[in-house]
């Protein structure tokens, strides 16, 4: 620590911070590759913070459902983790 500098304390985010967080948290991902990134951070972050992720997970749902025919078609086509990956986005829907 610099000479005349205080030890860090605990930080806050300013009310701008936490409504682009909390508008983060409730906006459903655009891509299918981003569920398994964003999309379960997001989930692990409400989880951590007590809320519940039912209406991110239906608003997902929405989001998806009109590709869901073209996944379900892959599925045959997969291999590996792929496959696994497909199967549970499909079981989440």
């Amino acid at each position: 620590m610099a000479a005349g500098r205080s030890e860090p304390s605990d930080y806050s985010a300013i009310p701008a911070g936490r409504k682009a967080a909390a508008d983060w948290l409730d906006t459903p991902v655009e891509h299918v590759r981003e569920v398994r990134s964003l999309l379960l951070v997001k989930f692990a972050l409400l989880d951590r913070a007590g809320a519940d992720p039912s209406a991110l997970l239906k608003r997902q749902e929405a989001v998806l459902e009109p590709i869901a025919p073209a996944i379900a078609s892959e599925r045959p086509r997969r291999k590996g983790f792929a496959a696994t990956l497909l199967a549970w986005w499909q079981a989440m829907r």
